[in-house]
């Protein structure tokens, strides 16, 4: 691996590290997910420093070149990362459609009391 895309990748990891901390730490990102992104960045750090593992990863899987190999697997990773973020968009999303339904059937029962209490109310 090439020097320079190894310390890009350093960088990148190490300030992508720092960030995804200090979202947590603004409670803008849930830990859940906070613990993912540190695995990924963690993944990335530990190939950029010991580059024989992607090396070797390229080889196995007949990659001709490393950075290839690297790329293919951040790709595959990201993939991943998105399929796992539209399930759980896709369960919010069913819970949502619930609540919103219990919320009509409440309102509705409500306005059904009102009236019922308006009009008790008038033949009193």
């Amino acid at each position: 691996m090439d020097f320079t895309l190894q310390a890009i990748l350093i960088i990148l990891a190490v300030t992508f590290v720092c960030f995804v901390l200090l979202i947590t730490k603004k409670q803008k990102l849930a830990y859940k997910f906070t613990l993912m992104w540190l695995m990924f960045s963690f993944a990335i750090l530990i190939i950029a420093l010991f580059p024989q593992i992607i090396m070797a990863i390229s080889k196995w899987i007949h990659i001709e070149t490393p950075v290839n190999a690297l790329f293919l697997m951040i790709l595959g990773a990201m993939i991943l990362i998105i399929f796992f973020i539209t399930i759980g968009y896709s369960k919010h999303n069913e819970k949502l459609t619930r609540l919103i339904q219990a919320n009509a059937i409440l309102e509705n029962r409500i306005r059904q009391l009102e009236k019922s209490r308006r009009q008790d109310n008038d033949n009193n």
